[in-house]
């Protein structure tokens, strides 16, 4: 009975293992498909605490071979089950090799919080309600190189973004990559 559990072990490695190779063998920052496509880099989101409100913002830059011809950007804010549309950049047309590009998600990350999901009231300053919460951000990124007979390559990324609160006021926000896997489960 041992051996099957082996056996099954070893299979359901071996097919997570193909997926993943599929999967990375889609995006552009692929080993084998670097000379075809541009590579994105992409630079973790700033948080930048004012007052009042919350900043944050992500930066993309062309280390690939050739130009872009048109990028955009989205990105999705979760809470538990539910997951809100947060922003859709407009198109970018050309983007140089080396350049940087800036997209900013939000200048008010807790009012933006407070009108999709609950937790945060603002009294003063901002404060969380019992237990801080954790929100997901899921950034979706697409572009098109400017070579003949590509198609446009897609992207995502998460991060778990979470309150730092000190005697109920959050004075600043912690963000944190995580795996495709984690950015299924919910957070509570």
């Amino acid at each position: 009975m041992s051996d099957w559990w082996t056996i099954g072990i070893a299979a359901l490695a071996l097919a997570i293992s193909v997926i993943s190779f599929i999967c990375n063998w889609r995006h552009s920052e692929s080993i084998i498909r670097r000379n075809k496509y541009p590579a994105v880099a992409w630079y973790q989101p700033i948080l930048s605490k004012g007052d009042n409100n919350t900043t944050i913002s992500i930066t993309v830059c062309n280390h690939g071979p050739t130009e872009i011809t048109a990028i955009w950007l989205g990105a999705f804010l979760s809470s538990k089950f539910k997951t809100e549309a947060w922003c859709k950049s407009e198109q970018v047309k050309t983007v140089r090799i080396k350049e940087d590009l800036k997209f900013n998600i939000t200048d008010n990350l807790e009012e933006d919080i407070t009108e999709r999901f609950s937790g945060l009231y603002f009294d003063e300053s901002w404060h969380c309600e019992g237990k801080p919460h954790s929100y997901k951000i899921l950034f979706k990124f697409e572009y098109q190189p400017l070579i003949a007979y590509t198609s446009t390559v897609r992207t995502k990324i998460h991060f778990l973004l979470r309150p730092m609160v000190e005697d109920s006021t959050v004075t600043s926000w912690q963000i944190v990559p995580i795996s495709w896997l984690r950015s299924l489960l919910p957070i509570f």
